[in-house]
Formats: structure tokens, C-alpha cells, sequence
């Protein structure tokens, strides 16, 4: 069995084959659904610090009255 090179567009048999090597269409979603949320939970991490940071900002701490 020899390899070809070619050029242009992914045939759905060849993505099918990717889904079966992976452990079948179930485990793919699997896959997809994780990596999604954790794109997610990255971009509220991230919104959420600068949210956070933000509202920060200005506000000051009196040394004096935390001293008894």
C-alpha cells in the first residue's frame, strides 16, 4: 500500500476514519464538549480577573485603623 499526497479539501470518509480511530463518534463529542469548556472556563478566568482588577482600583487601605 503505497501514500498519496494530494491537495485540496478533507473527504468525509477520511474525517469518518479520524472519528472511528478516536474511539468512535460518542468519545469525539467527548472530546469536543471538554475541550470547549475548558476554551471557556479559560476566557472567564480571564474576563473575570479584569473584571476583578478592575473594580479594585481605587481602593485604598487606611494602615492606621487596621493597628489597635
Amino acid at each position: 500500500m503505497s501514500d498519496e499526497s494530494r491537495q485540496g479539501t478533507v473527504s468525509l470518509r477520511t474525517y469518518a476514519a479520524y472519528i472511528r480511530a478516536a474511539g468512535g463518534v460518542i468519545a469525539a463529542l467527548m472530546v469536543l464538549i471538554a475541550m470547549f469548556l475548558y476554551e471557556g472556563s479559560i476566557g472567564f478566568s480571564i474576563r473575570w480577573l479584569a473584571h476583578w482588577i478592575d473594580e479594585g482600583r481605587g481602593n485604598t487601605v487606611n494602615v492606621s485603623l487596621l493597628k489597635h
